[in-house]
């Protein structure tokens, strides 16, 4: 009910500042409801009227999206956020999530560029603050060097790079061991 209130407060409100609160206010109480698209939507109006918008707005408004299961729309934003704040990892981040989502097969390597940012900024990082987002993207990139290059032992190297910063990964360490031993063997992988 506040929602439909908020709404026709947008259509009658004639203050910018003022609506762009309304913006704001619909996209809580769409998230609330777990409403994604809907967040996403108010979001992105509340992000292109204020004047004030920061890099949270604009990574608030593609992560709506990406939790709608809008992977292109996600992707737009976050192809505005890369463009905004490049040397920062986020926007390369989720631009390479976002493309992994649409190429699930990996056949056509759309998050691959992505990925590679990452490692890019992220090794740069002192603070350890892209751990996370480097793990992800070693693991993805050994996947598709494994899967769709037949390049095991590039694999294997995105492996270790992601071993150095989670020791205790057992499934990187299988899958080390696996290619390894194929690669003495020369025996293509299919199991992975």
């Amino acid at each position: 009910t506040a929602m439909f209130f908020y709404k026709v407060g947008t259509e009658l409100e004639k203050d910018s500042a003022s609506l762009t609160k309304y913006y704001r206010t619909l996209a809580d109480l769409a998230k609330q409801q777990k409403d994604y698209a809907e967040r996403a939507i108010w979001l992105g109006k509340y992000y292109v009227s204020n004047q004030k918008s920061t890099n949270l707005d604009l990574f608030n408004w593609g992560l709506a999206w990406f939790q709608a299961g809008n992977y292109i729309k996600s992707d737009s934003v976050f192809a505005m956020y890369v463009d905004k704040y490049p040397t920062q990892v986020f926007g390369y981040y989720w631009r390479g999530r976002n493309n992994a989502a649409i190429d699930s097969t990996m056949e056509q390597g759309l998050a691959i560029p992505h990925y590679l940012k990452v490692v890019e900024i992220g090794e740069l990082d002192t603070t350890g603050n892209s751990k996370r987002q480097l793990i992800e993207s070693y693991g993805y990139l050994a996947g598709y060097e494994t899967n769709q290059n037949k390049n095991y032992s590039k694999a294997v190297e995105y492996f270790e790079k992601l071993l150095q910063l989670d020791p205790n990964n057992d499934q990187a360490k299988k899958y080390v061991q696996i290619l390894k031993e194929r690669m003495t063997k020369k025996v293509p992988v299919t199991d992975s």
